[in-house]
């Protein structure tokens, strides 16, 4: 694609840096601000919490394998990536509205589910917008603004859980993971991609591709 198209090429690697940086904080839910919010402003004990964040790991790895398959079979990549930020969203937004053990346990156990489409999602997506010579140096720049992002919504959430004692940091990290669920729409146009049994390949972008951005759900 980058030889066929410069511009679309350069556009379509913005649209990933953009969406890794946002989705870092998303693919791990809440992770250790789970423990640490159950902790000090719902008052668990230490078995409780490490009991439900123990559930959701368990709901991700039973999920794996499903999720692969999923993205595999589909050529709606960025409807299954925004979907799955959207789900994660607001099973962090009801931590602090529905605290009992089962809803907590529910919510990040869908949360831990959806989040595990992420990888091969975009995985998927940068070996068929950049083929198989790029990928690896693709790969690199992707885990490179994954990391950023994380450092980011890192700072962002103590930042703003500072100013209350009461401030939930689900809540800070919402507008994040919201951000993140628009990134992922932003993916390249289908035409640049062909999945096949044999996996994705690049394909020379048509005339009329260039011109309008094509939804990659069809």
């Amino acid at each position: 694609m980058s030889r066929e198209n410069p511009d679309q090429a350069r556009q379509a690697g913005r649209a990933l840096d953009a969406a890794n940086f946002f989705l870092a904080d998303v693919r791990d839910g809440l992770g250790p601000y789970l423990a640490v919010y159950l902790l000090t402003e719902q008052h668990w004990d230490e078995a409780r919490i490490g009991l439900v964040m123990s559930i959701a790991i368990i709901a991700g790895i039973v999920a794996q394998t499903p999720a692969g398959a999923l993205v595999d079979a589909t050529r709606a990549k960025r409807l299954v990536m925004a979907v799955a930020a959207i789900m994660v969203t607001f099973a962090s937004l009801s931590l602090p509205l529905f605290p009992t053990f089962l809803a907590v346990a529910i919510s990040q156990g869908i949360a831990q589910a959806a989040a595990v489409v992420f990888p091969p999602a975009i995985a998927a997506v940068s070996l068929g917008i950049f083929g198989h010579a790029a990928f690896t140096r693709r790969i690199g720049r992707n885990e490179t603004f994954n990391h950023a992002g994380n450092a980011v919504a890192a700072g962002l959430a103590g930042v703003f859980s500072s100013g209350s004692a009461r401030l939930s940091c689900s809540i800070c990290l919402a507008p994040w993971q919201s951000r993140a669920s628009s990134a992922s729409w932003q993916s390249p146009p289908a035409q640049s991609i062909t999945i096949s049994p044999a996996g994705c390949t690049a394909r020379k972008p048509t005339a009329n591709a260039s011109s309008h951005p094509v939804s990659m759900f069809s």
